[in-house]
């Protein structure tokens, strides 16, 4: 559990399952049970992390398909475009 985890001790939670409702769950009880540790979460839908990135001391909310992007845009039509994507994903998402 997170409290045998000593997680008031933490310094980051990270949750990073492939079920964005487990995610958000855990990031839930990790603030209900230390609210000043700092969670990084995978979410398919960065926009609800937005949403509630305050309410649960996210420091950073990563979308995997936002991630996978520049890898996509690599095989169809190149590196120069990937990595003209990949910034611009990055400046979206710091």
């Amino acid at each position: 559990s997170l409290l045998d985890a000593d997680l008031p001790a933490a310094d980051v939670v990270l949750a990073l399952a492939d079920d964005d409702l487990d995610n958000l769950r855990d990031a839930a009880a990790a603030h209900a049970l230390a609210p000043e540790v700092p969670v990084v979460l995978r979410t398919f839908q960065p926009e609800l992390a937005e949403e509630l990135a305050g309410a649960l001391s996210l420091r950073r909310a990563y979308s995997v398909a936002a991630l996978a992007a520049p890898a996509i845009v690599a095989a169809s039509v190149g590196e120069d475009m990937a990595a003209s994507s990949s910034d611009n994903l990055r400046k979206g998402l710091t």
